[in-house]
């Protein structure tokens, strides 16, 4: 295994999106409230592009699906695959329905990765100078991936354990086959969000009778050659390829469209060409795919990404799906919305020029900071005090279950929001509860609000309150990916790390504006 400068803890996570629908800022567009009641008060039909966050049905996208009677599941086109076949962090497409309740039934599941071959030799970077924002990268079929630390790797698959970017080989003859699903940015490079190594090498991963699986956006056509190439800069040789009746006959115009190519060695195109898969520099494809979102008018979309294309509010993409926003609530801070924005979109399907777009409803931005409290109110008002810390509603805060307009003394509320730039907390939503119990009262809050971080006593301050962490044991010091990471772990993350965000939950005492912590767990920031 190629031997890194540097060799990162790596903690292995899941990119989840519990909050993202709830994210809002003063300098946020259109109506006020939470996004969220876009959802729970239709029944309609839904696409909804997505990770899986958890099981118990399938969530995506914070809500819960259950199988309708006609439900399937498809996995590299096999639609004998099932929920078992499911895996925590896997992109899917899903289509199906909400309900009165919150809830949701799907008629389909589609797992729907981006890049599946060969990491490519001494490719591997650990850190990558050129994207200093993440952990490194590595490139497969000439796709740049970025690795983050919120990166899922699925430890399901065969050979060595999987858990870092550290643990994957790119030695020469050895370079590891993985699967990899995320989201292109605007450069044509894929930021990951779930990473499974296949095979242990090509020729092992080939012998099997598995196809190699790149997606992208085509930047030019070179219809002599028969070759295109995607915005990554990797060539496709479709000499020989089976094309998808959806994409245009003339290939001169499949610049801009996003499409798959596949290079199966059991085809015949592959037998026909007697060459292999993979040159280096140029994939032969045995098939190549219209990838384009498929929407109909009608549908409630919802989706997430990052921009691409951006021309105004109502002209850009996320995904690959024309996206207008002009008359959307923007959850976004003072974020401007621009080329390599990360999103969720949600929003109904209309025509647009003849084109299936995502007229937004909302569109709320991953970047910003968001806070939860969960436990009694010591000082209400439209400014009120929620465990030591100061909280402000704005026109914008969905008020939910409330004894009045704002939450009041000694009432049990949750509530959700983010710091502003003035360390200043905002809320989102804030919701009224009968009881909490005061075992279970949480703070969470970015990894930018820890300070006086002490390990020898136990203890340090996350967004202003003291969190006593010496009544834990080892197993309740939690990683990103909910798995026990330790003390010494937990304690060097909050030091060192680029975890984005820390929960603790417990008991709080007012006296003394210290939370007894029974958990304390790394989250993602959104």
């Amino acid at each position: 295994m190629t031997q890194h400068k540097m060799i990162t803890n790596g903690f292995r996570g899941l990119l989840t999106t519990g909050l993202v629908a709830m994210l809002v800022a003063c300098g946020g567009s259109g109506g006020g409230g939470s996004d969220d009641s876009d959802l729970a008060s239709v029944s309609t039909e839904v696409l909804s592009q997505g990770s899986i966050q958890r099981f118990g049905s399938v969530y995506v996208n914070d809500i819960r699906y259950s199988r309708s009677a006609t439900g399937e599941v498809l996995i590299d086109d096999n639609p004998s695959a099932n929920e078992d076949s499911l895996r925590i962090g896997m992109r899917v497409k899903l289509r199906g329905r909400y309900n009165d309740d919150g809830t949701g039934t799907y008629d389909s599941i589609e797992v729907d990765n981006e890049l599946k071959g060969p990491i490519a030799t001494n490719s591997i970077l650990i850190p990558d100078l050129l994207h200093p924002g993440y952990v490194g990268s590595f490139v497969v079929l000439g796709t740049k991936v970025l690795v983050g630390d919120g990166v899922f790797f699925d430890e399901s698959g065969p050979g060595d354990t999987v858990n870092s970017l550290a643990d994957l080989d790119d030695t020469s003859g050895l370079e590891d086959v993985v699967e990899v699903s995320g989201w292109f940015n605007e450069f044509g490079e894929l930021e990951a969000l779930r990473i499974e190594k296949k095979a242990e090498d090509l020729a092992t991963f080939l012998g099997d009778l598995r196809k190699l699986e790149v997606k992208g956006t085509v930047a030019s056509v070179n219809t002599g050659n028969m070759l295109f190439t995607y915005d990554s800069g990797l060539v496709v040789n479709y000499m020989n390829a089976e094309i998808d009746n959806d994409l245009p006959s003339n290939p001169a115009n499949w610049v801009g469209l996003y499409v798959e190519s596949k290079c199966d060695p059991d085809a015949p195109a592959f037998a026909m060409n007697g060459s292999s898969c993979f040159s280096g520099t140029t994939l032969l494809a045995t098939k190549v795919d219209n990838e384009a979102p498929e929407m109909a008018g009608g549908f409630q979309a919802e989706f997430e990404g990052i921009i691409t294309n951006f021309n105004d509010l109502d002209d850009f993409k996320v995904g690959g799906y024309p996206v207008a926003a002009a008359r959307a609530n923007i959850f976004c801070g003072n974020t401007v919305l621009g080329d390599g924005v990360k999103v969720k979109v949600r929003g109904n399907v209309i025509k647009v020029n003849d084109v299936n777009t995502v007229d937004a409803s909302s569109v709320g931005c991953r970047q910003a900071k968001t806070v939860r409290l969960e436990g009694q109110v010591t000082s209400g008002g439209s400014t009120f005090t929620l465990l030591g810390i100061t909280v402000v509603t704005n026109s914008k805060t969905e008020r939910k279950d409330l004894g009045s307009d704002n939450p009041g003394t000694s009432e049990f509320v949750k509530m959700l929001g983010f710091v502003d730039g003035t360390d200043t907390v905002i809320a989102v939503r804030v919701e009224g509860e009968d009881s909490i119990d005061p075992d279970d009262f949480i703070v969470q809050a970015p990894k930018g609000q820890v300070t006086a971080v002490d390990e020898n006593n136990d203890r340090f301050t996350l967004l202003g309150v003291t969190v006593d962490t010496s009544v834990l044991q080892d197993d309740d010091f939690e990683g990103l990916n909910d798995l026990s990471i330790g003390r010494v772990a937990f304690y060097e993350a909050l030091e060192n790390g680029t975890a984005p965000a820390v929960k603790a939950k417990g008991t709080y005492d007012t006296n003394t504006n210290t939370l007894t912590a029974r958990e304390v767990e790394l989250e993602e920031n959104d």
